[in-house]
């Protein structure tokens, strides 16, 4: 997947599936562009998250001559370790009530690029499961999106339609992630009725 989206000059993502330095440099030498930590709830796991996908002096990723550096083939380890530090996205997925105390620590860690509001989560650690659209869980996710921007972190959210995407774009959203089994399932359905139509 990753050499199907370099193909085509797309930057490929992955959330991983837990905040652990081996777990994500597995990615990372991969040549993964951008790492999505879940489930960041204080300052000191979204240091974690970030230090993990950082070469020193910033952070404690492993080095060897992986797929990141061309297999030696461009460069030295000394020559690319600071360029790949540019170049990996860092996001955190804000997703529990609870770190909206921590918010202001954690938009202040050096490189940071992105915080990501989930908000079926979101909605669950306020006692709404099943409503992520309900006013209160959207006030938190604004408050959110407004502190983040003020400190130039950009800000990224989920839609399930063509009209999810546009409120949250509305609402300042840099990034909207869709939901692929819903997008296959919404073609589907348009084509079937389509074809029932025809016939």
């Amino acid at each position: 997947m990753i050499l199907a989206a370099e193909a085509h000059d797309i930057p490929a993502f992955a959330r991983i599936g837990e905040i652990d330095k081996q777990v994500i440099l597995k990615f990372l030498d991969l040549g993964i562009a951008g790492v999505m930590a879940p489930q960041v709830n204080s300052a000191e796991q979204a240091e974690a998250a970030i230090a993990a996908t950082k070469y020193y002096p910033r952070g404690n990723r492993g080095i060897a001559n992986s797929r990141s550096f061309e297999y030696g083939l461009r460069g030295t380890l000394s020559e690319l370790a600071p360029v790949i530090n540019n170049r990996i996205l860092t996001m955190i997925q804000f997703e529990h009530i609870d770190t909206l105390s921590e918010l202001d620590a954690i938009i202040d860690i050096p490189d940071l690029d992105m915080i990501f509001v989930g908000p079926n989560d979101l909605a669950q650690s306020m006692g709404l499961a099943g409503f992520p659209t309900h006013p209160d869980v959207t006030r938190v996710g604004d408050e959110v999106v407004a502190r983040a921007k003020a400190r130039g972190i950009k800000v990224g959210t989920v839609a399930g339609d063509v009209a999810g995407c546009k409120v949250a774009v509305d609402r300042g959203f840099d990034m909207i992630v869709a939901n692929a089994p819903v997008l296959l399932a919404q073609a589907a359905k348009q084509f079937a009725q389509a074809f029932h139509e025809r016939s």
